[in-house]
């Protein structure tokens, strides 16, 4: 069975996506966010970067603990792939797994990566209204009160760090796996784009109809916690509309605006999006 994982920042339309690709009959239904496995790459991580600490102890060398790795990561794939009949591909997201893309490709070398980007304004302007919801349920979140500082240096500095890691050095290996699309192609020109990303992953995605109504498979947004329910943007389970496309011009002031293109610069300039301004 292969594995894909869909990455990207917070509010840039991992749900969206992973959502459409979990309407095609070779893959698992729409599952809840892999959060469990996350704290498992974690582990990893930390352990691969102090094993000369930690490791070198319990593990003959580095190859040995990344062998070890592997195997729990292959049990892991398994155990998901056993709980649903007919399989091909089995597709889990993560927002916060895209900065440990790398050492998830180290896992399995069949492993496919697609990230989601999206305009950094419209992202932070969707992150302040995720703030308000999350700060009526618990004033004592860290993100409600990133969120809700509307510190604009801070929140690009964040919605940024989901995606530096994937063009360092380390990630060099890696990048004949991946596949980045923007958020905008996908929402106006869905079909092209699924045909694009069926392409890349081996899947048919021909038949994906985005006006319709998906299926949400298991994740079932009334079986979720208050808190879970404030990241809903209220679109989930509809067609893909490209409505949310600019919205960041009734939520940020102009300086807000000014802000976030100074310190996204390159990202902007990399993914065309000062075309858009």
């Amino acid at each position: 069975m292969k594995s894909i994982f869909i990455g990207g920042s917070q509010r840039s339309g991992t749900t969206m996506l992973q959502l459409l690709l979990c309407q095609c009959e070779q893959v698992n239904p729409m599952i809840h966010e892999a959060q469990i496995l996350y704290a498992y790459v974690q582990a990893y991580r930390i352990g691969k970067s102090r094993f000369n600490i930690d490791g070198k102890d319990y593990f003959r060398d580095e190859n040995a603990y990344l062998e070890f790795n592997r195997r729990w990561f292959e049990d892991f794939i398994e155990s998901i792939s056993g709980m649903y009949s007919g399989l091909q591909y089995l597709v889990l997201k993560n927002p916060r797994l895209t900065r440990n893309f790398v050492e998830l490709a180290e896992l399995n070398d069949d492993m496919l990566f697609i990230v989601i980007v999206r305009d950094p304004r419209d992202v932070i302007a969707s992150m302040i209204q995720v703030g308000h919801r999350l700060y009526k349920y618990d004033q004592s979140d860290t993100q409600a009160q990133l969120y809700m500082s509307r510190n604009i240096s801070e929140m690009s500095k964040f919605f940024l760090s989901f995606y530096l890691p994937l063009f360092t050095e380390q990630a060099s290996e890696m990048r004949s796996r991946l596949r980045i699309i923007r958020y905008e192609n996908l929402v106006q020109n869905t079909s092209s784009v699924l045909l694009e990303l069926g392409e890349f992953c081996g899947l048919n995605l021909s038949d994906i109809e985005s006006a319709q109504v998906m299926d949400t498979g298991n994740f079932s947004l009334d079986k979720r916690t208050e808190y879970s329910k404030a990241w809903n943007s209220g679109y989930y389970g509809k067609a893909v509309d490209s409505s949310r496309i600019g919205r960041y011009k009734q939520e940020l002031t102009q300086n807000e605006i000014a802000e976030v293109e100074k310190k996204c610069a390159d990202f902007m300039l990399q993914f065309g999006y000062f075309e858009h301004t």
